[in-house]
């Protein structure tokens, strides 16, 4: 808890929530149509915000999120405006091109486990490899998930994405060969941190991560429709909560 106490660390959170929910206004913007088709009754730029108050928000979260950023240090300032740029030109530009968008996103989610490296420099450097390797493997495979969820609404709008560019099939062998590497990952660094003492850990990520994600192969593999790519990504996101509650442990 003292730990929790550096200004450093809460500076860095700030800036890294800021910038990501920016993120999240900006891709709603920019998406607007095609979540319209894709889930209608969940659309909230149009309704419940206006297309210039979603701006409004984004630039507001995106300027503190970077002003907090700048107070942690130069370099960390720097990283944060590089992210937030891709962050843009994904949502623009890049969400439409076949893996590319993903690859993006999934790399981000990684780096922003890396992020904690400058709040603390002295961390072990397994744990950050760990976590950001989990990030961007669950990001990605979450990224495909939700690919072949929208696919339909993409297609309307000429978004090619993995799936309306490479076929269902294809796109299920990537995300399912993401799947084994994201269990095959887990089961390394378990072994590996069970044989230097961190116990708790390596039992709850057996328990709480490491299951869960074999169990999700099976019904991955049955999902052909919307509403069960739903359901897998919905899992994804527990999976992802319970990797990050582990950091607890460590």
């Amino acid at each position: 808890l003292a730990a929790l106490g550096y200004w450093k660390l809460w500076a860095v959170a700030g800036a890294t929530i800021l910038i990501a929910g920016g993120s999240y206004a900006i891709n709603d913007y920019y998406d607007t149509p095609i979540d319209a088709l894709n889930k209608p009754n969940k659309v909230v730029v149009g309704r419940h915000f206006t297309h210039r108050h979603t701006l409004y928000l984004y630039f507001a979260a995106l300027g503190l999120g970077l002003a907090m950023a700048f107070l942690v240090g130069k370099s960390f300032f720097k990283l944060c405006m590089a992210i937030s740029a891709l962050l843009w030109l994904y949502s623009y530009r890049l969400k439409g091109t076949p893996g590319l968008g993903n690859l993006l996103i999934a790399l981000l989610m990684g780096a922003s486990v890396l992020v904690v490296w400058y709040a603390f420099p002295a961390i072990n450097p397994w744990f950050l490899s760990f976590y950001a390797s989990f990030a961007m493997l669950s990001g990605l495979i979450r990224e495909i998930v939700k690919d072949l969820e929208d696919m339909y609404g993409d297609a309307h709008h000429g978004a090619k994405t993995l799936p309306n560019a490479i076929g269902i099939l294809k796109t299920k062998y990537i995300a399912g060969l993401c799947i084994v590497m994201m269990i095959t990952l887990l089961l390394g660094f378990n072994v590996l941190f069970w044989s230097k003492g961190y116990h708790m850990l390596a039992i709850y990520l057996t328990a709480g991560v490491l299951i869960p994600s074999i169990w999700l192969i099976f019904p991955f593999k049955k999902a052909h429709k919307p509403r069960q790519y739903h359901q897998v990504s919905r899992a994804l996101k527990v999976i992802m909560l319970a990797g990050v509650l582990s950091m607890a442990l460590v």
